[in-house]
């Protein structure tokens, strides 16, 4: 059995113990993701490719000895691109080189070489200029990664101002309980008074049945604000404590001063 205090409350983990909150903590992560995702589209891509070719044909020249014309092609490119953001734009750098090396019945193994560089822009000029699907995809997710962060605030929120009405409902159910017990100290006062005046004959019978109900109702009235009590401190130890408990648990929450409530 353990009793913990109003100020002992305040330092339990309240939002690591919410499963709402716990959900909505993944939400603005994946969001995040989501929008570092959208904005991937205008990474830069570096782009490369190599060729290798070997042409063989029949030396059909009855006055050249050599049985076989051949060419031998080999070089590549290689260059990056990249994605204007907003304008729907593109700009690509490429590098191209490659030989020739040819035998045929006029020339022996003559090689060529061929190096060029292009720089190109592309623009659209009406469809995909401004609001192209990259850019939406970009916008669309950088709003739903906000959305995500107050959903997550308001969670935060909602959780705090559910664990604060929870404690100031066990407060006002314990001074239900205080007022029933003292309705009920007085209505017993009342009893012993009447049966005392009964006895000297200033009252009659009825009005000491009429208090002995009187103090049946007090002490049912106690009973029943004892048990919404108890409900109030199962409520606030569930949300304080939450997937932390246990079918064997056993706590009590006691209230203290207004102060060390407003601390929560």
């Amino acid at each position: 059995w353990k009793r913990v205090t109003g100020v002992q409350t305040c330092a339990l983990p309240i939002f690591q113990n919410s499963l709402d909150v716990e959900v909505e903590r993944y939400g603005p992560m994946i969001a995040e993701a989501s929008a570092n995702a959208a904005w991937g589209s205008y990474d830069p891509l570096v782009f490369g490719d190599y060729l290798y070719d070997v042409t063989k044909a029949l030396n059909v020249n009855p006055f050249n000895t050599t049985r076989l014309n051949r060419e031998r092609t080999h070089g590549g490119s290689a260059g990056v691109m990249q994605m204007i953001p907003y304008l729907g734009a593109s700009l690509e750098a490429r590098f191209t080189s490659n030989s020739l090396a040819s035998r045929s019945s006029f020339a022996q193994y003559e090689q060529q070489y061929n190096t060029s560089f292009f720089l190109t822009a592309t623009v659209p000029l009406l469809r995909n200029l401004v609001w192209n699907q990259n850019w939406t995809s970009v916008r669309l997710t950088g709003a739903q990664s906000d959305l995500a962060e107050q959903q997550f605030r308001q969670a935060l929120m909602d959780t705090v101002q559910a664990t604060v009405n929870s404690y100031w409902g066990l407060v006002a159910a314990r001074d239900r309980v205080r007022v029933a017990q003292k309705s009920l100290e007085t209505a017993r006062a009342l009893l012993g008074q009447t049966r005392t005046q009964y006895e000297v004959g200033v009252v009659s019978q009825v009005e000491v049945v009429e208090a002995e109900a009187g103090v049946a109702n007090r002490e049912f009235d106690l009973i029943r604000n004892a048990n919404e009590y108890r409900n109030a401190q199962d409520v606030l130890i569930d949300a304080v404590l939450g997937v932390e408990l246990k079918p064997a648990t056993e706590l009590q929450i006691v209230p203290t001063a207004a102060l060390t409530a407003h601390r929560i």
